[in-house]
């Protein structure tokens, strides 16, 4: 959703200052989303000398999956929602979120 919402606001920004925004990947830009990712994914990636390479990389995976696990509570719309764990979710948000600090101290 992030990715889109980038999409949408380089359009944005493109008509405003009236030059060509990202559209030129794909039908309408669609595809510039998944393009970023994948330069994202490829780049040239360096560690620090002593640092172990498996945790250094694997804390960010870390990161990123648990954000992706706070949004397993949040509703989508009225009554739909992908996991329903009803009083405790607020709880689980808190705790998943607190937890994720951690993968930041191991790539450190």
């Amino acid at each position: 959703m992030a990715a889109f919402l980038t999409l949408y606001e380089r359009q944005t920004l493109a008509a405003v200052q009236r030059r060509k925004g990202p559209n030129v990947v794909g039908f309408l830009g669609l595809l510039q989303a998944f393009a970023d990712a994948f330069k994202l994914l490829f780049k040239e990636q360096s560690a620090p000398v002593s640092a172990s390479r498996l945790f250094f990389f694997g804390s960010s995976l870390y990161v990123v999956l648990l954000s992706l696990l706070v949004w397993a509570v949040i509703p989508l719309n009225y009554g739909a929602v992908i996991v329903d764990l009803g009083d405790v979710a607020f709880l689980y948000l808190i705790s998943i979120s607190s937890i994720s600090v951690y993968g930041i101290i191991v790539a450190g």
